[in-house]
């Protein structure tokens, strides 16, 4: 569960832009008059669905950040996007140790998060069109 909440918190930046790209491709392909009746239905119920997804990861990761506090938040999205523990330590006015701590935390609330809504009966399986694939043993 850690990879699944470390990978949807990494999109987090992206995920208004590629919604909005989505609505493009969407406007483009009802306005694209080459396309066939049946392929323009098709494209459209693949970028429906991509769309859904996009949503859906979006209070994921809502749901996710909203436990943590401003620190874990900006440690995990540092950790995420490939800064190291001594950049995020230098930039946060920390040690390296406290940020690992903060790391470990942050993730350990992810997965609490991801846990209590598989418990409830979330639908992961949405975010396969996204290439996410939530665990099945988690």
């Amino acid at each position: 569960m850690e990879k699944f909440a470390a990978e949807a918190i990494a999109m987090m930046p992206d995920l208004e832009k590629n919604a909005a790209m989505t609505d493009a491709m969407l406007d483009k392909t009802a306005a694209d008059a080459k396309l066939s009746t049946e392929r323009a239905i098709e494209r459209m119920l693949r970028l429906v669905e991509r769309k859904r997804a996009l949503c859906a990861l979006a209070e994921v990761c809502r749901r996710m950040t909203s436990v943590m506090t401003e620190r874990e938040l900006r440690i995990i999205r540092g950790r995420t996007a490939g800064q190291t523990e001594e950049s995020l330590a230098a930039e946060t006015g920390v040690c390296r140790s406290t940020v690992h701590s903060c790391h470990a935390r942050a993730l350990e609330k992810c997965v609490w998060v991801l846990g209590a809504m598989k418990r409830a009966g979330y639908d992961f399986s949405v975010f396969a069109s996204l290439g996410l694939r939530f665990p099945s043993n988690a």
